[in-house]
């Protein structure tokens, strides 16, 4: 509980806590601070051997994430986390270090990581690094493609992953600061609402009135967090008509609006720009296809603003995605072995993006051909020369397979058709372990910096290391992050509270009266 819930050492010694352990399991003996620290570094030992056994009997390859967080007194540490999938097909992500290092330069980030791929023995075992885009991990990933060459899987040639997510929230902050004003103006009338009470039920019956039907409720926004805004806007946009009623029964509206009202420009721009910020599908390649299909609809459209705005955010898509010759071809592996997609569904996405070009894309299409390299160097003594069609063409020459997205599951698939793709099944073992963020799901939508946290900061580096490792591996099972769910749980925690505060008031009043 106490690695896991981030909790002091001291938190065994709260009254709160000592009180409710008197009660619930009087027979408990709860043990010293110090009691509690020497076991977290028993758990810690325990679980880094078993690590250790269980990446030396891992038939699969590892992926690897790394990225840098700094503590509150400024110093500064890098986390270094493995990805695989095992035999029986489940994915799993653990951390290998969390260490703290003189800087975040890429000399001390490379010395570290090569450092820990030799201390666990993986690196026979790695397919791909996912690093933070900036130019310390360059020099990381180069070193470890110059050392590492002749284990790699084609000579590191797609040894190195650029992370997705610092990529879309690039663009998207970009999209968001295109309309920043309109946000600020709306962010104002949702806090004006959501500022007492009385100013809540005036606007419950505004809704009434104007006969809105959604269950939802507006919410602010966290600045920090970008689908937290997108959150706030989409369910703002659907009370448009009920916040323009407001403004006309309740004088005070405007006048507590230091910006101004939304005007109708504001709620038009932001009503078409939503369907550019948020992408929910969970593979990277639709996603950055999404995006594209909306800024092409933009640069089609009537409003000179929104062609414009259209044109300076593909200027910004394109720094990332419009040379193809910075995409790993290992994302687009990756899609060809979902059989949703396949190889037709790369090539015609592929057409999409660059239209312009043929004669490149089809020579970047003979570049995703290499698949079969892959394939042939991943397994080359498990293939026999004499089949007349290997596993391979058989699996991509069968036409995609028509499924429900929300309830397929890609590794499952895969593991239920071990026996009739022996060698393919185990090689998508190693492929769709490679993550394309070096964030966790919860992070991925945020825009601040990674921290360590107050209580953490104030412990030994070593103590860090040792709380990081066993709250990583003790977290094994992975927690999904639903913040639209916490902010719906976080409103009705907040009227009830408020409920109960005029309630109480009420007492107040008329025992004084």
């Amino acid at each position: 509980m106490i690695v896991i819930d981030e909790q002091p050492f001291s938190y065994v010694e709260h009254d709160g806590f000592r009180y409710f352990c008197s009660v619930a399991f009087p027979q408990f003996c709860i043990p010293s601070r110090f009691t509690v620290a020497r076991n977290i570094s028993k758990v810690f030992l325990c679980e880094t051997e078993q690590l250790r056994n269980t990446l030396k009997s891992l038939n699969s390859r590892n992926a690897l994430t790394t990225d840098c967080w700094t503590s509150v007194q400024n110093l500064s540490y890098m986390c270094l986390i493995a990805h695989f999938i095992d035999d029986m097909c489940k994915l799993h992500k653990r951390i290998l270090n969390f260490c703290n290092i003189d800087s975040h330069k890429g000399k001390e980030i490379r010395k570290e990581v090569e450092s820990f791929i030799l201390y666990w023995g993986i690196e026979e075992k790695l397919s791909c690094i996912t690093v933070y885009n900036a130019s310390a991990n360059d020099v990381v990933v180069a070193h470890l493609k110059d050392n590492l060459m002749d284990k790699l899987v084609l000579g590191g040639e797609f040894f190195h992953m650029r992370c997705g997510a610092h990529i879309l929230n690039l663009i998207v902050k970009y999209g968001l600061e295109l309309i920043k004003d309109a946000i600020v103006r709306i962010r104002g009338a949702v806090r004006h609402v959501r500022s007492s009470t009385k100013r809540s039920k005036l606007f419950d019956a505004c809704v009434s009135k104007s006969k809105i039907l959604s269950k939802a409720s507006v919410s602010l926004d966290v600045p920090t967090r970008w689908n937290a805004t997108y959150i706030m806007l989409e369910t703002t946009l659907k009370f448009e008509r009920a916040f323009k009623r407001m403004r006309q029964e309740d004088p005070a509206f405007e006048k507590d609006l230091k910006d101004g009202f939304p005007s109708q420009k504001d709620w038009e721009t932001t009503k078409r720009m939503l369907g550019t910020l948020y992408v929910t599908d969970n593979m990277h390649y639709l996603e950055i296809l999404g995006v594209l299909a909306s800024l092409l609809e933009w640069t089609q459209d009537d409003d000179v603003n929104i062609v414009l705005m259209g044109d300076q955010m593909r200027k910004k898509f394109d720094m990332y995605y419009g040379d193809f010759g910075k995409t790993n071809v290992m994302v687009l592996v990756v899609v060809a072995l979902d059989p949703k997609y396949k190889m037709s569904f790369v090539k015609f996405s592929l057409r999409k993006i660059y239209p312009l070009d043929f004669k490149k894309v089809e020579e970047l299409y003979a570049q995703y051909n290499q698949m079969r390299k892959i394939y042939d160097e991943f397994y080359e003594n498990d293939v026999e020369d004499a089949m007349e069609n290997s596993e391979l063409e058989e699996y991509l020459n069968a036409p995609p397979k028509k499924m429900n997205n929300e309830t397929f599951n890609i590794l499952k698939w895969w593991s239920d058709k071990c026996t009739t793709y022996k060698v393919l099944a185990s090689m998508t073992n190693d492929i769709l372990a490679i993550p394309v963020s070096t964030v966790a799901s919860e992070s991925t939508f945020s825009t601040s910096a990674r921290m360590v946290d107050d209580f953490r900061s104030n412990l030994l580096p070593k103590t860090v290391e040792a709380l990081i490792f066993t709250q990583g591996w003790l977290r094994a099972s992975h927690v999904c992050f639903d913040l639209e769910k916490l902010l719906e749980d976080m409103e009705k925690f907040e009227e009830e509270i408020n409920r109960n505060m005029e309630i109480h008031v009420e007492e107040i009043n008329s025992c004084c009266f």
